[in-house]
């Protein structure tokens, strides 16, 4: 089982919004594990620990078996609507998706159609007002409660979108990714899209000379305590 390592502004409630979780800290899943006898493939910053709904879905995309690579979509609205299509589809078995994307990839089906359902998007909120109501140090802060609960799809629009049209490119892929930042201050490291697209095995995003990827030496203080394991060794740099 993954965990969770990268805490931020934002927690994931609704499946499409699996792999939007806010500034996190830490990787999921694909690169890291607690279960030692586990080891799950590379997956992206920001994944929740759900079902692999969105580790096939940026394999799909990066295979461009699906349009949710911002190669097809005109604006942010339509290629949101097609990934939230997308991930549905997957979760309900709408969608055939070959073997090859879905080895090793753990299926919590049940902890997806659960978090689908407007019960865990209300749940979440209710959690989120709690938390500002019970240690905001004043009402000004209730300001960000809207923002934090969209905060999934934002932190999609973010990556997905932005860091596929902005931003400089380190290495040739066979898609749009861009790194939008050369120091990534904004996502925590996630915002070198390019460079995780190019060697998505790395548990560092940060490739080049100024690069920095700041939840890197937590992974690496995790791992050193043996809370985590890093499953992806150095040499990892094959694309998906």
């Amino acid at each position: 089982m993954g965990i969770v390592l990268r805490i931020g502004i934002g927690m994931v409630h609704p499946v499409q919004n699996a792999i939007y979780t806010g500034a996190h800290i830490g990787r999921t899943l694909g690169d890291i594990g607690i279960n030692k006898k586990e080891s799950f493939p590379a997956t992206a910053h920001g994944k929740s620990p759900v079902s692999g709904i969105a580790m096939v879905k940026k394999r799909l995309c990066k295979k461009g078996k699906i349009p949710v690579c911002n190669k097809e979509d005109k604006n942010i609205i339509s290629m949101m609507w097609r990934t939230s299509a997308t991930y549905v589809g997957i979760m309900y078995n709408r969608m055939p998706v070959e073997e090859r994307f879905t080895k090793n990839v753990p299926d919590w089906n049940w902890f997806d159609r659960w978090g689908n359902t407007w019960w865990s998007r209300i749940l979440w909120s209710a959690v989120y007002v709690w938390f500002y109501v019970a240690f905001a140090p004043s009402a000004w802060w209730y300001l960000l409660i809207p923002l934090h609960i969209a905060m999934g799809p934002i932190h999609g629009v973010v990556i997905n979108w932005f860091a596929h049209k902005y931003g400089g490119v380190n290495f040739e892929t066979d898609n749009t990714s861009k790194n939008l930042f050369k120091v990534d201050w904004l996502m925590l490291g996630e915002g070198y899209h390019n460079n995780h697209h190019k060697y998505p095995s790395r548990s560092n995003f940060a490739m080049k000379r100024g690069e920095f990827d700041p939840i890197y030496p937590v992974v690496k203080l995790l791992s050193k305590f043996k809370v985590i394991r890093v499953n992806n060794p150095k040499t990892a740099v094959s694309e998906y």
